[in-house]
């Protein structure tokens, strides 16, 4: 159970830091976002269809690192800035309980290897305060509600989930992840579409976490705040949405960070609709969608330099390069992204114009070798 508070509560040791600032919201292609004076749009609780497909209503609220929208081949706190989805897991008025459409950050659920709950763990002091400054403005942070957070034991084997907490941002227990009425499936030990999420490319730029390579939406898992098997442990969900056992992972482990939070809607002006999403989208995925060259660039001795934006799921990165567009006689290189995608072809010949185009690929589990999409193909005539 969770109760909200309507009112202004500082937790003790979460005094935030707040600056006042206006906001304005972006856009993100293939979404329309309304203006906010004609924010007039009525949210639903989520609903699952007879084949088991939920569909969640979503807004825009706050901003955050995400993509690479520089284009120099990373991501990372650089770029823009760039609206967070939420997906909408309840309404009771003018209450909205938002979870996070994608794992937004990496963190540790606690910097050490101890014995630690929910209310003494380094993820609950960071989603608080760092990333509370860093993501919403002073009168944004004054539309979250401050929640009385219920920690629970673990159910199997009771490991102590602690005192309740008053948090204005916290993460989903083990019940609440299992929870029908927020279009979650209840059986945790098989895999589930409700609980899949994909990374942000920001999230995969600067940390690197269990995930299926072998898969285009680079699923991954992510925290929960209930205890596992003991203290030192944390309940996770996995990959593909399944939680196989409630035994946990380390709490000095780096993974996935889902933020949840109460909204409060009658501050209007501070979020956005941003239109359905349904749990089988995330299938809908091709591997290599949205991949693109950002820029070319002509280095001296023949050397030609690569950049393209950063695609969930794809580790590995194949450049094909040819002196004709039918690329006929190409050749390749590969390269691996760690942490970014700038790559290099070396010995081209002065005078020539060369033909240059990039997919992505992967090896699954079984060391299977997977490729995605071709990106459009750009030219450039080597000079130097």
């Amino acid at each position: 159970m969770i109760k909200t508070f309507k009112r202004t509560i500082l937790a003790a040791g979460l005094v935030c830091t707040m600056c006042i600032n206006s906001v304005t919201f972006g856009t993100t292609p293939g979404t329309d976002i309304i203006k906010a004076e004609e924010n007039t749009a009525v949210l639903s609780n989520p609903v699952v269809d007879e084949s088991g497909v939920t569909t969640w209503d979503t807004v825009y609220f706050g901003k955050y690192w995400q993509n690479d929208t520089d284009c120099n081949g990373k991501a990372d706190k650089k770029d823009e800035k760039e609206p967070i989805r939420w997906r909408v897991l309840s309404v009771n008025g003018n209450d909205a309980f938002l979870m996070a459409d994608q794992i937004l950050d990496g963190r540790r659920y606690h910097d050490w290897d101890v014995e630690t709950t929910w209310e003494n763990c380094s993820l609950r002091v960071w989603l608080n305060n760092e990333f509370l400054n860093d993501a919403f403005t002073g009168e944004e942070q004054d539309a979250i509600m401050i929640t009385d957070v219920v920690n629970e034991d673990n159910p199997e084997n009771r490991a102590e989930g602690g005192n309740n907490t008053f948090d204005k941002v916290y993460i989903l227990s083990f019940r609440e992840a299992v929870n029908v009425a927020y279009g979650f499936d209840e059986n945790y030990g098989s895999r589930s579409l409700s609980r899949n999420v994909a990374y942000t490319d920001y999230t995969i730029s600067h940390h690197t976490f269990p995930m299926d390579i072998g898969s285009p939406q680079a699923i991954g898992g992510w925290w929960l705040r209930t205890p596992g098997y003991k203290n030192e442990t944390a309940i996770d969900v996995g990959c593909y949405g399944s939680m196989v056992d409630l035994g946990g992972r380390p709490v000095d482990w780096y993974y996935g960070v889902r933020p949840v939070m109460h909204l409060n809607l009658d501050n209007s002006k501070f979020w956005t609709y941003a239109g359905k999403v349904k749990s089988s989208d995330i299938d809908k995925v091709k591997f290599g969608d949205g991949l693109k060259i950002t820029k070319l660039t002509n280095k001296k001795g023949g050397k030609l330099v690569v950049r393209c934006n950063m695609i969930n799921g794809a580790q590995l990165y194949r450049i094909q390069y040819a002196d004709n567009r039918k690329m006929n006689n190409a050749k390749y290189v590969d390269g691996r992204t760690l942490g970014t995608t700038k790559f290099t072809i070396n010995k081209l010949k002065k005078g020539k114009t060369y033909y240059v185009r990039v997919r992505p690929y992967d090896r699954s589990i079984y060391n299977k070798k997977i490729y995605g999409k071709w990106s459009k193909i750009k030219k450039i005539k080597i000079k130097k």
